[in-house]
């Protein structure tokens, strides 16, 4: 597992190097993009929560990782960024919802460098 978890943070902070880059136009795509899709939403939560992550990414970005988890099989993580998203989410469901994710047994890096393994095979 340690491998994995390796693999996919070193490839989360080179792509967010491109990404963040000052003045960059670099379009972050295919694999890279559901690495820093993933990766900025399993940071943002984990230190800041659901309401600050999408109050700092923004719907449109937040609707992207949630296409993104659902393509690597994330599905509980996919739930619970669905949820955070309905347009009448309270700030005590927002606070459950980051109590369910940091006890989550769903390997975010895992899953998706699993499902990279698979897709860029040759």
């Amino acid at each position: 597992m340690d491998a994995l978890h390796h693999a996919f943070y070193a490839r989360y902070l080179s792509v967010g190097d491109k990404a963040y880059a000052a003045g960059s136009k670099t379009r972050i795509a295919g694999g890279d993009r559901l690495v820093l899709l993933i990766g900025e939403l399993q940071t943002n939560v984990n230190t800041r929560g659901f309401a600050q992550y999408l109050a700092h990414k923004g719907r449109r970005r937040a609707e992207s990782a949630l296409r993104a988890l659902t393509t690597v099989g994330a599905t509980q993580t996919a739930s619970m960024l669905s949820a955070a998203l309905a347009p009448t989410v309270s700030s005590s469901r927002l606070n459950l919802l980051d109590r369910r994710f940091s006890n989550s047994r769903e390997d975010l890096p895992a899953l998706t460098m699993r499902y990279m393994e698979r897709r860029e095979a040759p």
